[in-house]
């Protein structure tokens, strides 16, 4: 299925695409998302919105720091204009002395001094105050040679194209003497005040899977990240099943040392995804201590190493023993800038050590002594569990907090 997305200002649509979408001067902290929970049980229910939103003015001061401004615009319109008129006079100068003898020439030479007599001489404000008038004109006859009677003729040059190889801007049916896209923007943005909104939705982009969704809004919304919310639902499993046979110190040991096991899961799964991130990843490489132990990479193997990176990070992340807390808190620290909270840190070490116990020697100590873990320990567990993977999420969701920075566009 196709879809087609451009960002909309006013009855304007601009850098129209299929199947993906151009960022223009949009920031990550343009993006919106916004579920319409209307109870359908849909995943993204109609009238939901996933894009950008940002003022004309914002963008305007974009563009500025870009070098499109109103000056520039007028000093390129100049040029492409001049540029177009004596492109049509080469034509004419070419099809002028043929017209009696070849149709072709004979057919086109009233086009083009239409079109040259119709843009000579006008300015970026003449173009500018027809640009709604040519956006509503209706569509038809547009092709090579055609030209297209209106109101005015200007209007007619704008909606008609008797001409090859110019330098216009051909945007919603109609032309503007343009070599860069950008300044044709910036000509239909002078028509709005700055507080009218430019729109880009690619809610139809995410539904059928051409683009990825905002995960990091959806989750900065939910307050929770997703592997966050998939541990807080074992647990609550967890927690059910202890409180279901309290007196059954079996079921206790079991769900004392899931509750462990789904803490591993959770910091597994969080640095996993967090090293998808380029800045991430090379803070990986850089500071992950069996790395630094390697012996310095000859140049000749450069390209060797370069090849399995990716490969070599997974395995480092695989083999990352996630239940030794006190290595996980260094390298979280190190790599994701993320402190493990200090409360409750010994006993977190001890749960660990007796969920090994439980797990691998089959409910004993090392001095034989049987593991007790009764209704209330498994209560007591997951309560800190869930205050430690809480304290975690947060800076992770704090990571997510874009910068505000307008010096750059997309």
């Amino acid at each position: 299925m196709s879809t087609w997305t451009g960002i909309d200002v006013g009855e304007f649509s601009l850098h129209e695409v299929q199947n993906s979408y151009d960022p223009w001067f949009f920031l990550p902290k343009d993006r919106v998302r916004e579920i319409n929970q209307d109870g359908s049980g849909k995943v993204i229910p109609d009238g939901s919105f996933i894009g950008y939103r940002a003022t004309v003015g914002q963008i305007r001061r974009r563009m500025a720091l870009q070098g499109y401004d109103m000056a520039t615009l007028e000093t390129h319109f100049t040029e492409q204009l001049d540029i177009a008129v004596a492109s049509l006079q080469s034509q004419l100068d070419e099809a002028l002395p043929l017209r009696e003898s070849e149709l072709y020439y004979m057919h086109i030479t009233p086009s083009l001094e239409k079109m040259r007599d119709a843009i000579t001489g006008t300015t970026l404000s003449d173009w500018r105050d027809l640009f709604r008038t040519a956006e509503a004109w209706p569509l038809g006859g547009y092709g090579v040679f055609t030209w297209r009677e209106t109101e005015t003729p200007l209007l007619s040059a704008m909606v008609s194209s008797p001409f090859v190889d110019l330098p216009y801007r051909a945007d919603g049916g109609y032309n503007f003497p343009c070599s860069d896209e950008y300044f044709y923007d910036l000509a239909v943005l002078s028509l709005f005040s700055d507080d009218t909104l430019c729109v880009l939705d690619i809610t139809e982009l995410v539904l059928n899977e051409y683009v990825e969704d905002f995960h990091d809004l959806e989750e900065i919304s939910a307050s929770a990240t997703r592997p966050c919310r998939s541990v807080m639902a074992s647990l609550d499993d967890f927690k059910s099943l202890s409180d279901s046979a309290p007196q059954n110190l079996v079921m206790q040991r079991m769900c004392y040392s899931s509750i462990i096991t789904a803490l591993e899961a959770y910091l597994s799964d969080i640095m996993k995804r967090a090293v998808k991130e380029d800045s991430v990843r090379r803070r990986f490489v850089e500071r992950y201590k069996p790395f630094q132990k390697d012996t310095k990479l000859d140049l000749s193997s450069l390209f060797i190493t370069l090849d399995k990176i990716d490969r070599l990070i997974a395995d480092a992340l695989d083999s990352i023993l996630y239940h030794d807390l006190e290595k996980v808190r260094g390298i979280f620290k190190d790599v994701l800038l993320v402190s493990f909270p200090e409360k409750d840190r010994s006993f977190l070490n001890r749960a660990v050590q007796q969920r090994h116990d439980i797990v691998h020697r089959n409910g004993k100590t090392t001095t034989g002594k049987d593991v007790s873990v009764a209704h209330q320990d498994v209560g007591q567990l997951d309560k800190v569990v869930r205050d430690f993977i809480a304290s975690v999420d947060g800076q992770i969701l704090d990571g997510l907090r874009l910068p505000d920075t307008e010096n750059t566009h997309g």
